[in-house]
């Protein structure tokens, strides 16, 4: 008999990927946990002390800014997990973005247009060079001033700790 527990975990796409004895170590560990929307599950400064694997849902991920604003960083769901994070911002390490206008929109929840629009003005500007779904960043200096506080908190090398994590 297929135990319903350990089936319910296949729905985590990154737990469904593990080899069957890199996940049994985990099982013992593991306990779904239903979370009401809203819900906060880290605070700037806390210690990790959990990895969330959605099995159902998003979990977004708020950088807080100086003036206490908050902004969606991003999101997880069942691909991923929360808490296994390094909290780097650009992690690509390359000035060449492929990024398409229409997949930015969707993350950033807005329309192709407008994104469209402002990638003209930063090219205007000498910041970028936008062509056929890849950016590439030409002066990333006056980009990042142009950025609002939240690139720079997730950006700065003390986030880590802030977040009580030792890299």
């Amino acid at each position: 008999m297929v135990d319903p527990a350990a089936q319910a975990l296949r729905h985590n796409r990154l737990l469904a990927a593990m080899p069957p004895n890199t996940l049994a170590l985990l099982e013992p560990d593991l306990r779904q946990v239903s979370l009401e929307q809203g819900a906060i599950l880290l605070e700037p400064g806390e210690l990790i002390e959990n990895i969330y694997f959605p099995l159902t849902g998003l979990i977004s991920l708020t950088v807080i800014g100086k003036d206490g604003s908050s902004i969606e960083a991003s999101t997880v769901g069942r691909e991923g997990a929360v808490g296994l994070h390094s909290g780097r911002a650009d992690r690509i390490g390359s000035d060449q973005v492929p990024l398409t206008q229409e997949l930015l929109a969707q993350m950033l929840g807005t329309r192709r247009t407008t994104v469209s629009l402002l990638a003209q003005r930063m090219q205007a500007k000498g910041l970028i060079r936008y062509r056929r779904g890849r950016i590439v960043i030409l002066d990333r200096k006056a980009l990042e001033a142009c950025a609002c506080d939240c690139y720079h908190i997730m950006h700065d090398e003390k986030l880590p700790h802030a977040l009580g994590v030792n890299l």
